[in-house]
């Protein structure tokens, strides 16, 4: 695991033209996302083998970004899965999802257990959202662990510069 240190930095800009005046609006810090917090939930496999498990989503104002997934046998990282096959699921809005369509797929995993670590281009998960892990091939009553480190941000809308 590493360390991480955040520093935040406020600056502010002042021009003016004429009778014109535009001041920049300092940032506000809790607008940057706050460090990746971990998301751990667990399953039990079914007889025929399918395993869900929902990490939930957002709150109202609050987006999800998210960082790094794994999925696993819940006792030890080493023990295998079977034929186990699956996936992280967003569910666009429809809450949780039961049975999930090929277009709701966000991160497909083929070899388990598996971890994708993403440094840009993560997926951002909106209020209504849920990330949802859905897995076939298990082996009948395996425990399975799902995690997804998730940076979390509010939703703000406000002008970079203001103008008096």
């Amino acid at each position: 695991m590493t360390a991480e240190i955040e520093a935040g930095a406020v600056a502010r800009l002042d021009v003016t033209l004429g009778q014109l005046t535009a001041k920049s609006v300092p940032s506000d810090p809790f607008d940057t996302p706050q460090f990746p917090s971990p998301i751990t939930k667990v399953a039990t496999a079914t007889a025929g083998g399918i395993a869900q498990v929902s990490l939930g989503g957002p709150n109202l104002g609050y987006y999800w970004m998210v960082r790094r997934v794994s999925i696993s046998d819940a006792t030890a990282w080493s023990n295998t899965m079977g034929t186990a096959v699956g996936g992280f699921y967003l569910s666009h809005g429809q809450g949780e999802v039961t049975t999930p369509l090929p277009q709701q797929i966000a991160w497909p995993f083929t070899v388990l257990p598996n971890v994708a670590t993403f440094s840009t281009n993560n997926l951002r998960i909106g209020y209504g959202d849920h990330l949802v892990l859905y897995l076939t091939g298990c082996t009948p009553s395996q425990v399975i662990q799902a995690t997804a480190y998730v940076e979390l941000a509010t939703v703000r809308q406000r002008p970079a510069v203001q103008v008096d």
